[in-house]
């Protein structure tokens, strides 16, 4: 929420407004189908060890659990809306992910369980159709604890990974041990029985996904739909896995909402950060050290043979992350403030001091990630943020 003390008085004694700290919306996350919290993994990367790697895995496959896919074939959306882009090169995150997901794969890491609130119940649900929206909406609801059965109407899982990708383009060794880490938690799989309505499988569900075609996604219970894909929009966006994935993630947690008790408001996204108002000459030049998904145009690049290998490259490729809209403790704005108003919190991160601020807006000015703004209505902010320093 915005802070309660969002004004001061100059050395004129005048009233004025003084900067808080936001956490913003990265583009990259804003253009992401899957709806990958980009930032916060591509961050958890810069150190070139397994730790790292695993933390970052665990953050995508909280929303995609097809990471080794997806940085084959996603056409990367994110890079295309990268701030780093007009600077040097966009961070070429797909390549990122498809790298954590191979290492994943070699290690044979295991899809963990869902934060689960207490007392919250397991439901028998259907998720009809096996291509990603399927295979994300049954690996979420199975996460959370809930009975899935997943029905496919072709003998082998993956609809139109399989059947529409090359296996030149996507191996399928890459696309069945994804599917089997899937179907590893406990999912009742049919395959080879078509199904053509709804009914046909919610007298016997407490809930079901249809996720059968490329362009249908809804989720229902007996009487309701609690949500569906959107039918009418202003633009038309690709048909893509990774929108698939995001739009079965959402049908899932709709569906997870409703028959476990827990629904609820979700909190409203912050405003994508403006580019323009990061310091990103605070970064230097550092081009990309990775493919570029953008210009293999939805082509994976060539990849290491082991997948284990490489970690280096991996972070010097994240560490080119600008950590847009998000306070990345490089302490600029405590050194630069001529009112010495920021302090050095003893925990880590920084705190604004009402009493000593004139609202001068140098700090804004200097912030490399835009994370310090001034106040605005649409936009949470807070007089102190709390973060490690930098190595």
């Amino acid at each position: 929420m915005t802070h309660g003390s969002p004004r001061a008085h100059d050395a004129g004694g005048e009233e004025c407004s003084i900067p808080g700290f936001a956490e913003l919306t990265p583009p990259c996350s804003h253009a992401c189908g899957a709806h990958e919290p980009v930032r916060e993994w591509v961050l958890a990367l810069q150190r070139d060890d397994e730790d790292s790697i695993h933390r970052a895995w665990a953050r995508i496959v909280a929303a995609n659990p097809l990471p080794a896919v997806l940085g084959r074939i996603c056409y990367a959306d994110c890079e295309r809306d990268c701030n780093r882009g007009a600077l040097d090169g966009a961070v070429s995150i797909r390549e990122l992910e498809g790298r954590v997901g191979d290492y994943a794969l070699a290690r044979g890491w295991a899809l963990p369980p869902a934060p689960r609130p207490p007392g919250a119940r397991s439901a028998r649900i259907a998720v009809v159709g096996s291509g990603p929206c399927g295979l994300s909406a049954a690996s979420r609801l199975a996460r959370a604890g809930h009975r899935v059965t997943l029905w496919e109407a072709q003998r082998e899982l993956g609809g139109l990974l399989r059947r529409g990708i090359s296996g030149e383009r996507l191996p399928r060794s890459v696309l069945d041990a994804e599917i089997d880490r899937i179907t590893a938690l406990g999912l009742d799989v049919r395959t080879g029985r078509p199904l053509r309505r709804v009914e046909d499988v919610l007298a016997d569900s407490d809930g079901v996904v249809w996720a059968a075609g490329a362009s249908m996604c809804m989720a229902l219970v007996a009487g309701r739909t609690l949500w569906r894909q959107p039918l009418h929009t202003r633009t038309r966006p690709r048909r893509t896995a990774s929108l698939s994935i995001g739009r079965g993630l959402r049908a899932a947690d709709a569906l997870d909402a409703q028959l476990s008790g827990t629904e609820g408001v979700p909190p409203g996204a912050q405003p994508v950060v403006d580019g323009r108002r990061m310091n990103t000459g605070h970064f230097g030049t550092r081009a990309p050290v990775l493919p570029s998904g953008q210009a293999t145009g939805g082509a994976a690049g060539r990849r290491p043979d082991d997948p284990l290998s490489g970690l280096a490259e991996v972070a010097a490729e994240a560490n080119r992350c600008m950590s847009c809209g998000s306070c990345m403790a490089c302490d600029l704005c405590h050194d630069v403030c001529p009112f010495y108003a920021i302090e050095l919190l003893d925990s880590g991160g920084y705190g604004i001091m009402a009493d000593d601020c004139e609202g001068c807006e140098i700090c804004v000015a200097e912030c490399p990630t835009g994370a310090l703004v001034m106040p605005a209505p649409e936009i949470d902010t807070a007089p102190r943020v709390i973060r490690p320093r930098l190595d």
